[in-house]
């Protein structure tokens, strides 16, 4: 989707190197915690039936501004209903891209951001659904020697659980301030004026506890 990657919270927003801040751990660091490297065959993705179903039950989602608002809420509590009951594995076959990190003060623990994209995986590898395009990014709170195992610009697949949508409520920045990143709904870019309105789904950025991670092989 193109107005992926969501803005990211200004506090995150900071030099490219950030990833590097906790220095340059040896390959075995990354062994000990993204094991099991696979690469997926080819499959139908764990959120295609959800997100063909959400399609099916809201014929008329894009409408205008009030039916994307209002199903942007019901997809919020669907999704939410369904990451919180089974472990995230609805997206743990979807390769996310490991992006940045960033230190909190106490210096020991890290927060780490992934992010997947339809839009960005076209061509490459395989999308949810060429019906429509689905993006969403994970924050998640790391201690310093699970995240120095993490490399810039690689796929990982994650798994954890779900505690919600970025809030205030739900984490805190490294800055000690919050952000907001929840659900919303808008129109793919048409390629001709002839192709039909397809939904793109942002799922906001979600908040996850006891992350752990393995190298998706690419």
């Amino acid at each position: 989707m193109k107005k992926l990657l969501y803005l990211l919270p200004l506090s995150l927003v900071v030099a490219g190197c950030v990833g590097s801040t906790s220095g340059g751990g040896s390959p075995s660091n990354e062994d000990s915690v993204a094991v099991n490297a696979e690469t997926p065959q080819q499959r139908t993705a764990a959120l295609k039936p959800f997100f063909d179903d959400f399609v099916k039950s809201h014929p008329n989602l894009l409408n205008n501004s009030l039916t994307k608002d209002e199903g942007a809420k019901e997809l919020a509590d669907a999704f939410s209903a369904l990451a919180s009951a089974d472990s995230l594995a609805c997206i743990s076959d979807l390769p996310l891209t490991y992006e940045m990190m960033l230190p909190y003060p106490n210096g020991t623990d890290y927060v780490v951001k992934f992010a997947y994209s339809d839009y960005l995986n076209k061509g490459s590898r395989p999308t949810i659904s060429d019906a429509y395009e689905v993006g969403f990014q994970v924050f998640a709170k790391l201690p310093k020697e699970k995240a120095i195992a993490l490399k810039e610009n690689r796929s990982y697949y994650v798994t954890g659980r779900f505690v919600g949508y970025l809030t205030p409520a739900n984490f805190t920045l490294p800055s000690g301030g919050g952000a907001t990143d929840v659900p919303s709904i808008g129109v793919c870019s048409r390629l001709s004026s002839t192709d039909p309105e397809r939904p793109d789904f942002g799922l906001g950025t979600l908040i996850v506890e006891g992350l752990t991670f393995r190298n998706a092989g690419r």
